[in-house]
């Protein structure tokens, strides 16, 4: 029989088993393995052995001493609370409050899911209108806020191409070929990603404007209602996003209202950055070819030197982290580096008010500059730089569905933080950073 000569206790390989053998095995996600082991290591160290060990901040939770009698360690263990603080899982008191506000608003959301129609009868009451009435009013502001297309809102004299149109044109075709060398509009990955996000959001609204306009003609009585149809209507009433349109939307958990305005504001931000692509590209392979625009397009393109935006919003994109590796591969061509071998490197601006102004040099503001750099062994690891690894998120959801990666569709891209705190700290609080809020 062999006897373990082991005086020291292997706290790390204890933290090992449990966090990655134990439980790591279930918990697939990245993030929240991270935060076990955070939490892990509170009770898997050296310093629970010390006498008078606490592991809360209000001294509630301490270790029972080794001098205690029986009685005196039955008494220590029934005065532990019955529900745990959430101190105890290295939490702000403020979760608590958080979590039942969100087990509120779900409670709420189921009942309004059962009797729509029960809340939109009080409100007819009051205002004297019908249901189809209120429902037909709904859709045809919507109508009148959203575009059919990207690019489909234009006045009458101007002479814009849409992007199609411009990479349609055999002056486009010689111009790509007369290229030599690194140029910001044929080799730019960036228009691969404009022209996806505006097929994207063409889609969307197709399907958005489609509904809408029959579910005005069955209020009119002039087409069935059918199942879908019947969902959207509910959903009108509840001020909740139909079904239909959120198989083809984006991530999003706002309500109706707040969501159509936020597609609205998506829609022109794709729309301006189109119309300074075409601007620019039709100033290269038509240099002598004036641009009839009306006094307003005048004004906004008269700073355009660039056929990109001064800065992006990385909320507004189907699909933001072809954006990040579309970033990464143009700073790759211009320095002619291996696309591998280039990284963001973050760097937090003072705050100030946003803007939704992305297309101007004198209104451009940004919180957060990432910077494409090349990685190197020397700049690999950064000694004495405290940071904490901050995962972005589209929403506050984290719905998605786990990709080969290990991470959710939902997880943008981690965004490394200055602390002057441990990032355990901020691990164990579920700190992370959201492309947008739920209102």
């Amino acid at each position: 029989m062999l006897i373990s000569q082991e005086t020291e206790i292997p706290w790390t390989a204890l933290r090992y088993l449990t966090g990655e053998v134990v439980y790591g095995g279930r918990v697939t996600d990245h993030w929240d393995r991270r935060c076990l082991n955070c939490t892990l290591s509170n009770f898997y160290n050296p310093d629970i052995l010390n006498e008078g060990f606490c592991f809360s901040t209000d001294g509630v939770y301490c270790m029972i001493s080794e001098s205690m009698d029986f009685l005196q360690c039955i008494n220590s263990i029934e005065s532990i609370p019955d529900r745990d603080s959430p101190g105890i899982f290295g939490m702000q008191d403020n979760a608590e409050k958080a979590y039942l506000g969100n087990q509120a608003k779900s409670f709420m959301t189921t009942i309004k899911s059962i009797e729509p129609r029960l809340s939109a009868g009080v409100q007819t009451f009051r205002e004297q209108r019908s249901e189809g009435e209120i429902v037909f009013e709904k859709a045809e502001s919507i109508l009148k806020k959203l575009p059919e297309t990207v690019e489909g809102i234009q006045e009458s004299d101007d002479t814009f191409l849409d992007l199609a149109g411009l990479l349609a044109l055999p002056t486009w075709t010689a111009y790509v070929q007369s290229v030599k060398g690194y140029d910001s509009l044929v080799n730019s990955a960036l228009l691969v990603i404009l022209r996806q996000e505006i097929s994207r959001f063409n889609r969307l609204l197709s399907v958005v404007c489609s509904s809408l306009h029959s579910l005005c003609l069955v209020v009119k009585g002039q087409m069935i209602l059918t199942d879908t149809l019947e969902e959207t209507y509910n959903s009108f009433l509840s001020m909740k996003m139909p079904k239909l349109w959120q198989q083809h939307s984006y991530e999003s958990c706002k309500p109706l209202a707040s969501w159509i305005d936020d597609l609205a504001e998506r829609v022109n931000f794709f729309r301006t950055w189109s119309r300074q692509f075409t601007a620019i590209a039709q100033k290269r392979i038509s240099p002598g070819k004036t641009l009839k625009l009306t006094p307003r397009k005048a004004s906004q393109l008269q700073e355009i030197d660039s056929p990109e935006p001064y800065s992006f919003w990385l909320s507004a994109f189907f699909f933001p982290q072809g954006l990040l590796t579309a970033l990464l591969q143009n700073h790759a061509r211009k320095n002619s580096l291996s696309v591998d071998n280039v990284t963001f490197e973050f760097h937090v601006q003072p705050f100030t008010k946003l803007t939704k102004e992305f297309f101007s040099v004198r209104k451009h503001q940004s919180n957060i500059w990432l910077q494409a750099f090349k990685v190197d062994r020397m700049s690999a690891e950064l000694p004495g730089k405290r940071v904490y690894e901050c995962p972005l998120y589209r929403t506050s959801q984290r719905a998605g569905t786990l990709t080969s990666t290990g991470h959710s569709t939902n997880f943008v891209i981690p965004v490394n933080l200055p602390t002057h705190v441990a990032a355990s700290y901020w691990v164990t609080r579920g700190v992370a950073l959201l492309c947008q809020l739920d209102d």
